[in-house]
C-alpha cells in the first residue's frame, strides 16, 4: 500500500544470508541490507569468539559484490565489529569512517547505511556516522519506525529462528510504537 513499507536488514554479513536468504529475496522481488564487518569480508565473527558462539563464515568479497549487482544494498558494520558506544570516540571514528572507506573501495559503490554493533550508541556516536557520510543508521531498539525518527537512530525488530508466524506477523503488523 502506498506510504507503507517494510525494510529487510542482516547484521554482519554472514556467508549464509548468501546462501539461503539471498535466493528467497530473489525469487519474491524484495530487495535488503546487509551490513558487513569491513575487516571480516571473507573471514568469521571473531567478535562472538568470547561469547562462546561458534565460528560462521563471512561472505567473501565475490559474494558481498554479487549481492549488490543484484540490487541490494552494502551498509557498514566497523571495522571489527566493535561496541560504539562504549569505546573512546578517537577509536570509534576509525572503525565507523575507515569502515565506509573500506567497504567503498571493495565495492566501487557509495556506502550510506550503517548499523552500530550490538546497538551501542550514544549521540557522540550518531554524530561519527553522520560525519562519515552515512545517511541512516540502524539500532536494536524495538520499536516500529515512523517518518519523524531520526534516520540515525533508526529502530526495528529481529526476527529469528525461534520466532513462529504468529510472532513474526506481531511484531511487523500489529505492535505499536
Amino acid at each position: 500500500k502506498p506510504g507503507k513499507f517494510v525494510v529487510i536488514t542482516f547484521d554482519d554479513g554472514y556467508e549464509d544470508v548468501y546462501a539461503n536468504a539471498l535466493p528467497v529475496l530473489q525469487e519474491t522481488g524484495f530487495t535488503a541490507t546487509t551490513y558487513f564487518v569491513s575487516r571480516e569480508i571473507g573471514g568469521f565473527n571473531r567478535w562472538d569468539s568470547d561469547l562462546g558462539f561458534p565460528a560462521t563464515r563471512c561472505m567473501n568479497l565475490c559474494q558481498m559484490r554479487q549481492w549488490k549487482a543484484l540490487g541490494h544494498e552494502i551498509g557498514g558494520h566497523t571495522l571489527e565489529h566493535r561496541r560504539l558506544g562504549e569505546i573512546a570516540p578517537n577509536e570509534a571514528w576509525r572503525q565507523i569512517a575507515d569502515c565506509r572507506r573500506e567497504l567503498e573501495d571493495l565495492s566501487g559503490e557509495r556506502v550510506e547505511a550503517f548499523s552500530y554493533p550490538y546497538g551501542s550508541f550514544n549521540a557522540a556516536t550518531s554524530m561519527l556516522v553522520e560525519k562519515a557520510g552515512f545517511t541512516s543508521a540502524a539500532t536494536t531498539l524495538k520499536k516500529r519506525a515512523a517518518p519523524t525518527d531520526d534516520p540515525l537512530s533508526l529502530p526495528r525488530f529481529n526476527v529469528g529462528t525461534a520466532d513462529t508466524l504468529f510472532s513474526f506477523l506481531w511484531k511487523c503488523l500489529l505492535r505499536r510504537r
